[in-house]
This record gives C-alpha cells, structure tokens and sequence, in this order.
C-alpha cells in the first residue's frame, strides 16, 4: 500500500480514536487488524477473517428429466464452505406457472435417502447430499407441468438460493374399470348385450374410455359398436369416484358380429383421464343372435323306386354359413320318420349358404331302405344344421309310392307225358317271385 494511503488512513483511524469511537477493525493484507489506544502508544490486535457463505448447487432434477416424476422426489445438490462448517438447509418448491416465484417450504420425506436438513457436512470443494421430497404430501394427487424446487444452505449465514430445472410432475391416480357384467354364469345374451361396469378414481376425475371385444379369447381386439341413446352412458365425460361409480355401455352386437351364436367372448374398457388407467376385462360369456336357415322342398308325386332325388333350397342371413344336410322319409305319411340312405349326392355335408339360397339335391338310395317292397303314403323331409341351430324341417307336401317290387316270374315246365292229348289239356307252371 503506499505511504501516502498509509498516512492518510492512520490519521483517520487517530481521529476516530480521539472522538471516542473505540476500536476499530481493519481489513489489511486478508487479515484483520484491530486499531486501539494503541494506536496512542500501544499496539495491535489481530482477529480472524470473516465467515464465508455457503454455496449450493442444484444436481437433480435437472433438464434430462424426460418422462414425468412422481410421488418422492430425490432432490439432490452440493454444497460448499470454506471453512468447512456443518450447515442447515432450507428447501422450497412451486409448481404455479404463472407465478413461478411462489415459493413453499418443502415437506421431507423421513428416511434413507433423505439427510434431513441440519447438521450437514461441507468442504470447501463442495460435498454431495440428498433430499427426498414429499411431493404428494405438498401437492396431493395431482398433475403440474412446471414444478421447480429451490434450495439455500446457512451457516452462521445464508447463502443464496440455487433452483433446479423446470419439470413435470404425476401424482394423478389412473382410473380404474371393471367389468361386472356379463358374467360367464349368466344366460346367453340375445339382441344387444348391456355392459354395466364401475370407473374408480381417488380423484374423481371425469374420464374417457375405449369399448372393445375380442372372439379368441384375448388374441386380439375391435372396436364396439355403441346402441346409441338411453340407456347407453357413451364413453365420454364419465364420472369416477374413490368407491367406484357404475356405469352402462349397450353393445350392438349384431352390428359388429353379425345374427351369429358366440361362446367364449370377451369384452373391455380401457379408462384414461389425463393418462391412460387400468384396463377391465368381463368374463368369457356367450351371446345367441343366430338365424337358422330357412328350408324349402321339392315336392314328389306319383310312382318312384331306386334313387329318389329330393331337391330343397336353403337360404341363411349370414353369408358364407356352412350347412351340414339330413334326410328322412317317412311310410306312414310323416308319423315316423326314419334316416334315409344316401349313396348320390351332389353335396354330402358342409354346403356353403348364404341370403341369396343355395339349391342341392339328395339322392335316397331307396331300395336300400325298401328294398323289394312296394310302399304307399311315403312322404320324405330334409333338415339342414348351421353349426348352431337346425332348420325346421322340409317336408314333401304330397305322399308318394315306392315301387321297389320285383314282378313274378313264370316258367313253364313241359307238357305232361309230351304227348297228344284229347280235351283238356294239363300244363305245368311255376311262378317265382323275389319278394
């Protein structure tokens, strides 16, 4: 320092002395130096340096935070201090993104990790620490998108705040659905199938969900068709609730499936609120909403035998319907009926049907079943199965005759003794006869 400075700051500090000021500490060289009367002919006294503020710095959370954080939030900082004295921590957060400056003191959540907020080691290069914050103790169960936590370290003094990054966080609880009907006991449902389930939030949240039914079991699913109007609830704006709050979905079935019969399906909802929530799956349950085939017969009059062409037509509402054929003849003009023999046929089994009908012919081997006989008022019936239900039986409208009778045979043996004769004439005959 030069003289001059020297000279001129000794003066001051004798003024001051002589004023009655006390002693008076100055900062000379990183030391202090204290002035007293001394300076009037005694000495100096040397003090130790000021106290130096802790520094803090913010670790995490920080911008590589991608996906939401939720519930604890491990906040986790350095902090440093020259003379490496323990220090007390203060922590805030806001989550206001309109007054991002609204700060609150942050709620601990006790244990390991967390390391409290006293008694903290330091070092003058800075020493890592953790604190585990209670989000949901603070925020309660909700959704924010710009969430910063802040925090400063004290000593004998405090030092300045260090804040961490911006960052979303997710305390909502998903919304739960489950199905409660159908079940697998119920019977099987015909025409529209009600599906009642409940929607469970903590929240309460008004939620949105998907409808979809699967035929294999779970393999995969489509979409279903709502029946619109009362008393379907839709699948928008649906209210939940902490105990569950019912709702109702009508399945238009028959608009996805078509009129079929179906065991084993399965239908679901998938929940969402601000994020997706957990999905409800029925039972396996069956709905009926088949159509059987209409049937219509040819019919037969007069004398038949052999093979009997019985000629129907079959129509069904669902396209591509596989049929399998039955045929039946009756002798006491449909009283009884009994299988009849088919040995031709242009389809045996599994005919493809459809709304526009399909026409086949059975042929009945009839002297396999009337073999050699000759019957009146027989009467023949088809009946024709989709695999679900049968058709109502066709029947021939008039009776006919089955000449499977084979005619006598005469056969004449020789004239008696060969001879001539006078008068009446002896002949020798014999009549056969198959039957």
């Amino acid at each position: 320092m030069p003289a001059l400075r020297l000279t001129a700051l000794f003066l001051t500090c004798c003024g001051l002395l002589a004023c009655g000021c006390g002693p008076i500490p100055l900062l000379i060289g990183g030391a202090y130096v204290e002035t007293s009367d001394a300076l009037k002919g005694g000495g100096t006294t040397v003090i130790a340096p000021p106290n130096s503020v802790p520094s803090v710095g913010v670790t995490t959370p920080n911008g590589s935070l991608v996906e939401p954080a939720a519930g604890d939030i491990a906040l986790r900082y350095s902090v440093a201090n020259a003379e490496g004295e323990k220090i007390a921590l203060t922590v805030e957060w806001t989550a206001d993104p309109a007054e991002p400056r609204a700060w609150k003191p942050a709620t601990e959540k006790p244990g390991s990790p967390s390391e409290g907020t006293t008694n903290l080691l330091t070092t003058a290069a800075g020493t890592q620490h953790v604190f585990v914050w209670d989000s949901l103790a603070d925020l309660g169960r909700v959704r924010a998108t710009t969430v910063r936590l802040r925090v400063a370290a004290a000593d004998s003094q405090k030092g300045l705040p260090a804040e961490s990054d911006a960052f979303a966080l997710d305390n909502n609880d998903v919304v739960v659905a489950k199905v409660i009907a159908p079940l697998a006991k119920d019977a099987p449902t015909s025409g529209d199938v009600p599906v009642r389930y409940t929607l469970t939030d903590p929240n309460g949240d008004a939620a949105t969900a998907v409808a979809q039914w699967s035929v294999n079991g779970g393999v995969d699913y489509k979409n279903a068709s709502e029946r619109a109007g009362a008393p379907s609830q839709g699948l928008a704006a649906l209210t939940s609730s902490p105990d569950g709050t019912e709702h109702l979905f009508i399945w238009d079935v028959v608009k996805d499936l078509g009129r079929r019969t179906l065991s084993s399906l399965l239908f679901r909802l998938i929940p969402s609120d601000v994020k997706s929530g957990s999905t409800g799956v029925s039972e396996p349950f069956t709905v009926k909403n088949n159509d059987a085939p209409v049937l219509t017969i040819e019919d037969i009059t007069g004398k038949v035998s052999g093979n009997v062409k019985i000629t129907w037509t079959a129509t069904d509402t669902y396209e591509g319907t596989r049929l399998s054929v039955a045929a039946d003849y009756s002798t006491d003009g449909g009283g009884t009926w009994k299988p009849a023999t088919a040995t031709l046929d242009t389809e045996k089994a599994d005919v493809a049907v459809g709304a526009s009908g399909v026409t086949k012919a059975r042929f009945w081997t009839s002297e396999v079943d009337l073999s050699r006989a000759y019957v009146t008022n027989v009467k023949a019936r088809v009946i024709v199965h989709d695999g679900v239900d049968a058709s109502l039986p066709a029947v021939t409208a008039s009776a006919f005759i089955v000449d499977n009778n084979d005619p006598p045979a005469v056969i004449f043996d020789a004239l008696l003794d060969g001879g001539t004769f006078f008068g009446d004439v002896p002949i020798a005959y014999r009549l056969t006869d198959t039957n």
